[in-house]
């Protein structure tokens, strides 16, 4: 019983009901020796913190504190106090969240706050917040699967892009790419078994490309006439690229500053196609038609991020259109609003993407395939059902199809939600005479 009355004082300090380091509800772990409470994951990511610290984690459930332990947790405060200390020049524009993406990430921050106590110091933020940073890179060709080449990146905030040189002194870059628009992500690359884990930066985004052959099934085509009058397409595509280092820290650092950088430019890029209440059923199209709103400003700062949300990537089979189509391999990352696929992981230009929208558009995700396609590699699968198409996929396992349909749901109810707001601010400014009435009938939808 006295366990159990320490443990509610423990809960009871100061976002103890968070973890310390991530800020996921209910944390089942504690660091006794820097006295914060973790959730299960950070607690992981804290045993496996290199250096000359011995950290003792242990698990709350179980009954392990002593009350030696819980008078020395008591005496440091609880999680608000430590991270008064340990985070007191931690970037405004970085998530902690973000560590719930990926254990990369989720590692190098701890590893960050506690071991070199960087984000305690006005130095180390100052770095992470330059105008300008220049560093060499390993990029990934986008000829060869096997080939990276050493290249200048160049990181400036004044004219928001990331530039890509050629390491040797080229005066043009190779690659120009918007801040805005980018999309910034840790992946694993993978390695023969008993190597060592290595990561790289993968960033997305659209640009413009011409030529005669066409690359992505899903993207907008316009047909233009060059110079010499013969014709040509152009078309958006979604590019990707990969950057890596020998030091995992410098990946991080990268990361940091991009996503800072990118937190410090005012966007509103989320695309939920939202119908009027008088709208005629659309025809057929190969991508799916959204348009470009601006959030209202209460929800802003809420999923507006640097960050992606509810980032999810992993191997699937994919299905045709056609009955007569087979099930090919794709690379799927799921983020924000769209599920984007790729021939590989580390293929320089996606194959495709769909948007995910809101329910009341017909978009929705359930378990089992459509009765017309041919037979899956397995039974795992599942199918996104948009106004446009059955998007039939299928995972390896039971498990990653799971995962995948939830985070699906996840967003789905992110959108139902918004579009809620949206509605709601429609109607306060139609009775305060300044916006016509819109989206009123979606009220009743949702309620």
């Amino acid at each position: 019983m006295a366990f159990i009355e320490s443990e509610s004082e423990l809960q009871s300090l100061e976002d103890n009901h968070l973890c310390a380091d991530c800020n996921t509800n209910n944390p089942t772990h504690c660091d006794v020796e820097y006295g914060v409470l973790l959730c299960g994951q950070c607690g992981l990511a804290h045993k496996d913190m290199k250096g000359n610290i011995n950290h003792e984690i242990k698990i709350l459930e179980d009954d392990q504190l002593t009350q030696k332990d819980i008078r020395s947790v008591l005496d440091r405060g609880g999680n608000k106090q430590i991270n008064d200390e340990f985070e007191k020049f931690l970037p405004s524009s970085y998530t902690k969240s973000l560590a719930q993406i990926n254990m990369f990430i989720r590692r190098q921050y701890i590893k960050r706050k506690y071991a070199s106590r960087g984000f305690a110091f006005e130095d180390y933020a100052n770095t992470l917040n330059d105008s300008r940073r220049i560093g060499i890179l390993s990029k990934r060709s986008e000829v060869s699967d096997n080939e990276w080449n050493l290249q200048y990146i160049v990181l400036d905030r004044d004219r928001q892009v990331i530039e890509c040189l050629l390491k040797g002194g080229a005066f043009e870059p190779e690659e120009v790419i918007p801040l805005a628009s980018a999309e910034v992500f840790i992946e694993k690359l993978e390695a023969n078994e008993g190597a060592v884990e290595e990561h790289c930066i993968r960033i997305s985004w659209e640009k413009e490309k011409y030529g005669k052959s066409l690359r992505g099934a899903d993207s907008q085509k316009i047909i233009s006439a060059n110079l010499s009058s013969s014709t040509r397409w152009k078309e958006r595509v979604i590019k990707h690229i990969f950057l890596t280092s020998g030091q995992e820290e410098e990946i991080f650092e990268w990361y940091c500053c991009i996503l800072i950088a990118q937190g410090a430019i005012p966007r509103s890029k989320q695309r939920i196609h939202i119908p009027k209440p008088n709208q005629q059923k659309l025809t057929m199209s190969k991508s799916a038609p959204t348009i470009e709103i601006k959030l209202p400003s209460r929800i802003n700062t809420e999923i507006i991020s640097a960050a992606p949300i509810f980032f999810k990537t992993g191997r699937l089979w994919k299905s045709g259109p056609d009955k007569l189509n087979g099930w090919k391999e794709r690379w799927f990352t799921l983020y924000d609003n769209h599920l984007v696929y790729s021939r590989s992981k580390l293929f320089p230009f996606a194959s495709g993407e769909f948007h995910v929208g809101t329910s009341i558009d017909g978009y929705k995700v359930e378990k089992g395939h459509m009765k017309y396609t041919r037979s899956p590699p397995n039974d795992f699968t599942f199918t996104v059902t948009t106004p446009w198409r059955n998007y039939c996929l299928c995972a390896e396992t039971a498990q990653e199809r799971d995962e995948w349909v939830e985070q699906v749901n996840k967003m789905l109810h992110r959108n139902n939600s918004t579009m809620l707001l949206r509605s709601r601010e429609f109607n306060v400014e139609k009775d305060n005479g300044s916006r016509k009435a819109c989206c009123s009938n979606l009220i009743n939808v949702f309620s």
